[in-house]
């Protein structure tokens, strides 16, 4: 297995290797944004139409850059805090998610249609 994709709990966590990935990690990471992109790319291209459509949508060019750069500037915050997972959102979340909201009917009062 490649490096950088192996457990890092066995690594101490330092800012220099923290974020360290092999060329294995970013052909993954690549080859996941280009199947993203092939699976909403009609949502993507409806976004950007609306973008630039509606007056006040113009702004929206400029978010993922901005976002972009608040990560960059908040980047050795990032980096040195350990990131671990909590089921404790799952426990919090779980009860307002039944099964029986997933065959409720839609808003609008209609039954759904079988495609």
């Amino acid at each position: 297995m490649d490096q950088s994709l192996q457990n890092t709990a066995t690594r101490p966590h330092t800012p220099d290797t923290r974020w360290t990935f092999g060329i294995t990690a970013w052909l993954a990471a690549l080859l996941a944004l280009g199947l993203l992109g092939l699976l909403f790319h009609d949502g993507i291209r409806e976004l950007v139409h609306l973008w630039g459509a509606k007056e006040e949508y113009s702004h929206a060019y400029l978010l993922p850059a901005l976002s972009l750069f608040l990560f960059w500037q908040k980047k050795n915050e990032l980096l040195s805090d350990a990131w671990t997972g909590s089921w404790a959102a799952v426990s919090r979340r779980a009860p307002r998610t039944s099964p029986s909201m997933w065959f409720t009917a839609p808003p609008t009062g209609r039954s759904p249609t079988p495609r």
